[in-house]
């Protein structure tokens, strides 16, 4: 009898319990459904989906194979040819292009062992440039013409080239460490020209109205110290922009001990502050020295020589010397 009703008392207070557990479940279900959603935390919701949305672009989205396609259909409408080993294409951080080959023409080829880009996406989508390009084993080979520089860095910020290069508008330096000159075509009064090393170089260009504007530029060699002003009025078609340049040089000590002969020319040269001159005029396919400084240069030695000799002014030094062999 006592066991049947300690029985009967446990049933009740487990019943006692599990009734109070469903009316506070109740409850907090009442609660919860009459808390009602406020805009602020739709928005929130919003945005935590459209933050994982974006993470799963960055992830997943194959930026690389996308501009592979783009470079490759781009180069066959225009009929040249752009190939590299890989490209390194991250949405953020630095770019790399391994071993390109880009050709112009059929003459012309341009490589690079490696490249990396420090640009915006959303700059060049917009068809700007505003940051660093940085080459290394840069080649240029056209013709007779083989050019390598070991560093090459292009730093500025330009826009409006995709209508035309003529539109192009903006500012750029171009940094060179090191290189060689392979060969060159003859050189009027020079000849050959091959294994000239590079020292540095150093360019600051300003584009405006068609034009790009040489605000300072200098280029060692292990022949010559070279300083470069001017303007170069740009064409649709780049190797005819015509130049309208100044070269100014000066022979480096340890080539005019070995070759005086080619570092004595500089003397014959119109000179302006210590430095030998002379215009560059053509297109950049078809450059041309202007050789008629040379010519204004060695008259005005000869007149320098008639002012020394003072005794006879009117006569030709040649002719004097001719004469003066001659038996009395």
């Amino acid at each position: 009898m006592n066991d049947q009703s300690s029985k009967e008392l446990y049933l009740q207070e487990n019943q006692s319990i599990n009734d109070d557990l469903n009316d506070e479940l109740e409850n907090d279900f009442i609660d919860e459904e009459e808390i009602p959603l406020t805009t602020q935390k739709i928005l929130t919701l919003v945005g935590i989906g459209f933050g994982f949305f974006l993470l799963f672009v960055f992830l997943l989205f194959p930026l690389e194979e996308v501009i592979k396609s783009s470079i490759i259909d781009y180069t066959k409408s225009r009929n040249i040819s752009f190939e590299f080993k890989d490209i390194k294409f991250p949405i953020l951080g630095q770019k790399r292009i391994d071993s390109f080959v880009f050709s112009p023409t059929n003459e012309t080829s341009i490589k690079s062992e490696e490249t990396l880009i420090d640009l915006k996406i959303l700059d060049l989508i917009q068809n700007k440039v505003d940051g660093e390009v940085s080459f290394s084993s840069f080649s240029i080979d056209s013709g007779q013409t083989s050019i390598l520089f070991k560093n090459l860095n292009l730093v500025g910020r330009l826009s409006g080239f995709e209508e035309r290069i003529t539109k192009t508008t903006g500012d750029m330096n171009i940094i060179i460490r090191s290189g060689k000159i392979i060969s060159l075509p003859d050189i009027p009064l020079v000849g050959e020209a091959k294994d000239i090393q590079i020292i540095k170089g150093s360019f600051i260009l300003k584009f405006r109205s068609g034009k790009i504007l040489i605000e300072r530029g200098s280029f060692d060699t292990s022949w010559f110290k070279f300083n470069l002003s001017g303007t170069i009025r740009l064409s649709d078609i780049v190797s005819m922009s015509a130049l309208d340049l100044k070269i100014c040089a000066t022979s480096q000590e340890k080539f005019a001990n070995e070759r005086p002969d080619l570092a004595g020319m500089l003397a014959i040269l119109p000179q302006e502050n210590g430095k030998s001159c002379i215009p560059l005029k053509g297109t950049i396919k078809n450059p041309e020295f202007n050789l008629d400084t040379l010519t204004q240069g060695s008259s005005s030695s000869s007149n320098t020589s008639l002012e020394q000799n003072p005794s006879n002014p009117n006569t030709d030094p040649i002719i004097k010397d001719s004469e003066s062999t001659k038996s009395p």
